[in-house]
């Protein structure tokens, strides 16, 4: 009796089957669809940032054209050319201009014509290139960015490779609109030309460097100057005293500068009729002054504050002869004028008054008559001349 293998099963899991409402189906496809709609939305947002992010807006160049023959377009289509390649910074667009003979019209009438370009804000600079005489080309370059227009022709020969070098004249044209204007905001989109312009010249010597000046390179002044001074108010006797006056001076900050001087005087100059005096004054001091600049004249007040040692000797008719020493706080406030007549030197002139608190009596023993009383108020006057340093 023959023997029958059994057939071998795979074990499949069970399948179960449920069954599913039109209600639940129709639900279950509204939400899908709703789901494919708000992720293509996104996709699309995402697509856009990611191609704002790769390609932010760049300023546009606008190159018209104004030429005619076949010729001349050649020539104009490779500078164009040139200008894509080297304005990487900057979208060059073509347009036609439709005003017949513009290249042979007056600037201001061409000007007048690319206006609107700049109103709409279609452009940020318009160049246009014109064969003026057989073989010589003239370029305009228009940038409108300022405040004002800036217009810079530049002419060239037809030699062979002259498009290049016109797209390069180009460019730096456009960074040398801004040269001299303040630095262009971080989001100005004419930035980045006008700081490849400033690197150039700034590189080739040209200018002096946009950065901030440092610490160092601050002013120090010295000057010498002949004095004069008179007592007008809370003394009697001698007054008028003369001699010279020293300074040192440094600058703190725009227009504020501070100082050490020293003022040496002799005198008086005139006489009493009882005694003869003579006087040595010493006064050292420190003082500020602020000085605003009126092209080369330089105006302001000052202030200082001091000592004056004075050695005055007496000698009466009477026979009375000494010698005094003393010492006196003093002030002075005055205005202060100087002329830069030349590049390291000024006429400087001071007119001011002059306060001592204290008073010295000078008085005859055997007669009791004062003599010499010091001055509380005088005036002063002070002109010689400045000679202007850096450190």
């Amino acid at each position: 009796m023959g023997s029958v293998s059994a057939p071998v099963f795979s074990p499949v899991p069970p399948c179960y089957l449920f069954p599913v409402h039109d209600d639940a189906r129709n639900e279950a496809g509204t939400i899908t669809r709703a789901v494919a709609a708000v992720a293509a939305a996104l996709a699309v947002v995402s697509m856009g940032l990611r191609a704002e992010a790769v390609e932010p807006a760049r300023p546009v160049l606008a190159v018209i054209r104004v030429t005619g023959d076949p010729s001349s377009e050649a020539h104009e289509q490779r500078f164009v050319d040139e200008l894509t390649l080297v304005l990487a910074d900057m979208r060059v667009d073509v347009k036609k201009m439709e005003v017949p003979g513009y290249a042979r019209l007056p600037l201001t009438e061409q000007m007048a014509a690319v206006e609107p370009l700049f109103a709409r804000k279609e452009a940020a600079a318009v160049a246009w290139l014109s064969e003026m005489s057989p073989g010589r080309f003239v370029l305009c370059v228009v940038v409108w960015g300022t405040g004002r227009a800036m217009v810079r022709i530049l002419e060239a020969g037809a030699s062979e490779g002259f498009e290049t070098d016109l797209a390069l004249a180009a460019a730096e044209l456009l960074g040398s609109a801004y040269l001299f204007e303040p630095p262009l905001r971080r989001e100005d989109p004419m930035r980045g030309v006008a700081d490849a312009a400033r690197k150039k010249v700034v590189a080739t010597g040209l200018a002096d460097s946009p950065e901030p000046p440092s610490a160092e390179g601050r002013e120090v002044s010295l000057w010498a100057a002949g004095a004069f001074e008179s007592g007008v108010a809370g003394g009697h006797g001698p007054r008028l005293a003369a001699g010279g006056a020293l300074a040192l001076e440094m600058g703190l900050a725009a227009g504020l500068s501070g100082r050490v001087a020293v003022t040496l005087l002799g005198g008086p100059f005139d006489e009493t009729r009882s005694a003869s005096i003579h006087a040595l004054h010493v006064a050292p001091g420190l003082g500020v002054l602020y000085l605003w600049s009126l092209g080369p004249f330089d105006l302001g007040p000052s202030l200082d504050v001091g000592a004056r040692r004075s050695v005055v000797a007496v000698d009466s008719e009477a026979g009375d002869a000494k010698a005094f020493q003393t010492w006196q706080a003093m002030g002075a406030v005055a205005l202060e004028a100087r002329w830069r007549f030349a590049r390291p030197l000024s006429l400087a002139l001071s007119l001011g008054l002059v306060a001592t608190p204290q008073q010295d009596l000078y008085r005859l023993e055997r007669t009791g008559e004062d003599v010499f009383a010091t001055w509380r108020l005088g005036v002063f006057a002070r002109l010689g001349l400045v000679l202007h340093m850096k450190t």
